[in-house]
């Protein structure tokens, strides 16, 4: 068994000159691969310390706002139906005696 330098899949056979994961031949050195995976993580280095914590604004949550009113206003229209159907269920009982 061989271990690819790119991909690090262990389980490669000795007889097979291609990774099995990867597709590159046997012995293949990604340098280019490395350079440009080390350009990647200075970049996120640099990135990450310059953290800015952001203020919270009314207008960042317009839709959240808006639907809760909406919820409201639908809960409120229920309730109202529910207790107009149960005054007039106690008329009509009323009504039969």
């Amino acid at each position: 068994m061989w271990t690819c330098k790119l991909c690090s899949q262990a389980k490669n056979p000795v007889d097979v000159k291609i990774c099995k994961t990867c597709g590159r031949a046997r012995g293949h050195n990604p340098e280019g691969y490395r350079k440009h995976l080390a350009e990647i993580r200075k970049w996120n280095a640099q990135a990450g310390g310059e953290e800015v914590e952001e203020t919270f604004t009314l207008s960042d949550s317009w839709g959240l706002i808006c639907g809760l009113i909406l919820m409201f206003l639908i809960i409120g229209v229920l309730t109202w139906a529910y207790l107009e159907d149960q005054k007039d269920a106690a008329m009509l009982e009323n009504q039969e005696l």
